[in-house]
């Protein structure tokens, strides 16, 4: 099985870590990829962007070391930009990337925010979608619908974090 992380509201790390309690959340990442690998699932999708995208990427590369049936799947633009102001995220990025098994690269031609043609194509791949929304507001559930709306989610396991 396969499994796409969607995150209904980018933050950097630092607007995560300034607003949420990050060891709960993370703990709540850890605990519920660690479920879908025991449930089956060994493909997981991300974006890469900064945030819990990114945290979601380095706690599967960290499975991966004792679950060689695990993958870790990278979606992105063809010339994604990285953030040259943050050599943190530079650096967490260029490990992320080095972790996974495939690079999965999109051509940006549409008038579609960039991060919604990623997440509608990880969507379409994965047989489970799990969306965090750290905030929990109802812009960012009216932002879910919409991302939802644009990909065939028929026969897919939605879960929310």
């Amino acid at each position: 099985m396969k499994c796409a992380f969607i995150v209904v509201e980018q933050q950097t790390l630092q607007q995560v870590e300034a607003v949420f309690d990050r060891d709960a959340l993370l703990i709540r990442l850890i605990t519920k990829i660690d479920e879908l690998c025991k449930a089956g699932v060994t493909d997981f999708f991300t974006n890469l962007k900064y945030g819990v995208n990114l945290w979601c990427a380095e706690i599967v590369a960290s499975f991966k070391q004792d679950n060689p049936d695990i993958k870790l799947h990278a979606v992105l633009y063809r010339n994604q930009p990285l953030h040259p102001d943050d050599d943190i995220y530079r650096w967490r990025y260029d490990d992320a990337l080095k972790a996974c098994d495939s690079r999965i690269y999109l051509q940006e031609k549409s008038a579609e925010p960039p991060v919604v043609l990623l997440d509608v194509h990880m969507i379409t791949l994965a047989d489970i979608i799990l969306v965090v929304n750290p905030r929990g507001t109802a812009r960012a559930r009216s932002g879910l619908n919409d991302l939802l709306g644009c990909a065939d989610t028929t026969q897919k396991q939605i879960l929310h974090l």
